[in-house]
């Protein structure tokens, strides 16, 4: 029997977290606020609309089975990273 429900519980998301597919960030109003190639992608921008004030609702896969993640989901799965992967990276010029 084909999954119907459009949600997956952590353990799923997490294995899916560094496959590549398109990930939809959900903003009110069903507004688009970006478009990514994963769902570990997604969830970094998540936290980085969420930290400049914007209120993201969802993270949506929209290939067959649709896929919606919700914002207490998203927190759960930033928690689960390794702190070394959840921090941003940042890179500086080196002069020679």
């Amino acid at each position: 029997m084909a999954e119907s429900s459009n949600r997956r519980n952590d353990g799923q998301l997490r294995l899916m977290l560094h496959e590549t597919a398109n990930w939809t960030v959900i903003g009110r109003q069903g507004i688009i606020l970006c478009e990514v190639a994963s769902l570990r992608i997604a969830v970094d921008r998540w936290t980085e609309l969420a930290a400049r004030g914007l209120n993201v609702i969802a993270l949506v896969r929209r290939r067959q089975p649709e896929i919606v993640v919700f914002s207490e989901q998203v927190r759960t799965l930033k928690n689960c990273l390794p702190e070394a992967e959840a921090l941003p990276i940042t890179v500086q010029a080196v002069k020679a």
